[in-house]
C-alpha cells in the first residue's frame, strides 16, 4: 500500500537526517522526526488485524514500542543533564569559567507538539 511506502521512506529519511545532524539542536529535531515516523508506523500496524497475527509483525511492533520507550528514557536523561549544565553555566563562579571557554545554555529536548496523541492514518487502498 502507498501508506506503508511513504512511512518507510519517511523513516529512512529521518534516520539519515539524525545520522547527519552535528549540533545538539539538529539532533533533537532529527530525533523528533524519527519518533514521529515510528508512531505513525505503529498506528498502521495496529490497524491491520491480519498483520497483527503475523509473528514477524508482532516482533516489529514490540521493537518499535521498545524504541519509543528508549527514546523517552534518553530524552529524560538528556534533559536532566542539560538542566544541570544550564544551571552551572548561569551560576557563580562556574559562569565565569563557562564564559571564558564559550559555553552557553543548551536547548532542552522536547517532544514535538501533539506527540502525545496518535496520528491519524488514512488506510485507503489505491
Amino acid at each position: 500500500m502507498k501508506q506503508e511506502q511513504t512511512v518507510f521512506g519517511d523513516l529512512a529519511e529521518a534516520r539519515t537526517k539524525y545520522a547527519g545532524a552535528v549540533s545538539p539542536e539538529a539532533k533533537v529535531a532529527a530525533a523528533n522526526g524519527v519518533e514521529s515516523v515510528l508512531s505513525r508506523l505503529l498506528v498502521i500496524m495496529e490497524n491491520y488485524p491480519q498483520l497483527k497475527s503475523n509473528e514477524t509483525v508482532q516482533t516489529l511492533m514490540a521493537q518499535l514500542e521498545g524504541a519509543e520507550n528508549r527514546i523517552s528514557v534518553e530524552r529524560s536523561r538528556y534533559n536532566e543533564s542539560v538542566k544541570v549544565f544550564n544551571i552551572k553555566v548561569k551560576t557563580f563562579p562556574t559562569n565565569m569559567i563557562a564564559g571564558w571557554f564559550g559555553f552557553s545554555p543548551r536547548t532542552m529536548f522536547e517532544a514535538v507538539k501533539g506527540a502525545e496523541t496518535a496520528p491519524k492514518v488514512d488506510l485507503k487502498i489505491e
